[in-house]
């Protein structure tokens, strides 16, 4: 029997904490392109106009796909974590560490202000928007995790 007692038993769910250098760097792009578009469409150019504004919707379409919605959910036995397409579920029986992090490598997170969950031979970097709330909750889920196991 399960013992997950988050709120009448549903997952809390923590969006990423995002950067903003990396909102300035996934917006940078369409924005450009749709400034640049402007520009040529009140120069008498609605041709390339229209190309600046397809690139910025392409543009904008894939960085949504892969970064919205970029949240981690910690429920009775799994952390969920989706970034846009890109969805894992970890067991919380296999974490076998959770520590704070800054790593440059690449993961399903929107900041810098990292948290690195180790699992079975695979790490995991995420960047919770309350990191110490979401590590202190996870801890205590995991070792929830456990004890059912056992």
């Amino acid at each position: 029997m399960q013992s997950f007692n988050h709120q009448a038993d549903r997952p809390k769910v923590y969006p990423s904490k995002i950067d903003l250098w990396i909102a300035t760097m996934l917006l940078t792009a369409p924005l450009s392109s749709l400034i640049l578009g402007l520009y040529l469409l009140a120069e008498g150019n609605p041709q390339d106009a229209a190309i600046l504004f397809g690139v910025a919707l392409i543009v904008c379409l894939i960085s949504a796909v892969f970064t919205l919605p970029c949240r981690y959910t910690i429920e009775a036995q799994t952390l969920h974590i989706r970034c846009g397409i890109i969805r894992s579920k970890v067991p919380l029986a296999d974490i076998e560490q959770i520590n704070k992090s800054s790593s440059w490598l690449s993961g399903p997170a929107l900041s810098m202000k990292r948290v690195l969950v180790s699992a079975n031979r695979k790490d995991y970097l995420i960047s919770p928007n309350e990191r110490d709330e979401f590590i202190a909750e996870l801890e205590n889920a995991v070792a929830q995790a456990r004890q059912n196991h056992a």
